[in-house]
């Protein structure tokens, strides 16, 4: 995302930092999981979901409470990839 930040400058020469000027915010988060065997406590395998990008925008006003709802949301997205996993590694299903 290079291109953005000639974009910003030019921004900061007009009136829009009055207003707010957009700023691209990034984030990745990953899950994983360990699966036992019931009756030994045995390891039988982990589930993992690598890196899950998040790309957003905000301003530089909003940007501490739109990083908070965007690290609730990647937490979410996270969550729901390792359970889908989770149930394709427990079920059989590929």
């Amino acid at each position: 995302m290079g291109w953005t930040i000639p974009a910003q400058f030019l921004e900061g020469l007009t009136l829009t930092p009055i207003f707010g000027v957009p700023v691209p915010m990034r984030g990745t988060g990953e899950a994983s999981a360990n699966i036992y065997d019931h009756t030994s406590g045995e390891l039988v395998s982990s589930v993992s979901t690598g890196k899950i990008p998040l790309t957003g925008w905000t301003t530089i006003y909003t940007g501490h409470q739109d990083g908070q709802r965007g690290l609730a949301i990647l937490r979410g997205m996270a969550m729901h990839d390792l359970a889908e996993r989770l149930a394709q590694a427990t079920c059989g299903e590929k």
